[in-house]
């Protein structure tokens, strides 16, 4: 009696686990090189690592290139905020993937969904560090969290988004 209603039980959460992931999933609108957020409005850049390595002043070049060329055919790209950059971690935490508790990272779970490219790796964000105009916030995707560093002297990877509500 008792296997059978753990089994029961088990099964269950699984099920909702399962239900909440991929529900989760038509939150998101894919298309050639953009992927909506429809929660936030956010438009992300499809590929997250088109980008690598690159210092903060090559970050604000790379952008201004990326709205000159119209990319995606759009001029109106830019560096996500902290906030901004920390919703597709809320996203991924809610779905259950936590780094050093579940067997896959954030990341895994953005490539499997149809972004490309997306790297357990820091990534640049636009807000500043209210303590020290050196410094400015990125965001961790592998480790699940945001934190300052100098603007220069670090290359992070670049993720465009334009929008936002």
């Amino acid at each position: 009696m008792k296997k059978a209603m753990l089994m029961t039980m088990g099964t269950l959460l699984v099920v909702l686990w399962a239900v909440t992931v991929f529900a989760g999933h038509s939150r998101f609108v894919f298309s050639e090189d953009t992927v909506e957020d429809k929660q936030t409005g956010l438009v992300w850049f499809r590929e997250a690592d088109l980008w690598r390595d690159v210092t903060w002043d090559d970050a604000q070049e790379l952008i201004k290139t990326m709205n000159k060329e119209k990319f995606g055919g759009y001029m109106d790209w830019r560096i996500p905020s902290k906030e901004e950059l920390e919703t597709l971690l809320v996203y991924a935490r809610n779905s259950g993937y936590i780094y050093g508790v579940s067997k896959s990272t954030p990341d895994e779970l953005y490539n499997e969904m149809g972004f490309s490219g997306v790297r357990s790796t820091p990534y640049w964000t636009s807000s500043p560090d209210a303590t020290n105009p050196n410094n400015v916030w990125y965001v961790d995707i592998k480790y699940d969290r945001a934190d300052v560093f100098n603007k220069q002297g670090f290359s992070f990877f670049v993720w465009p988004v334009r929008g936002g509500k």
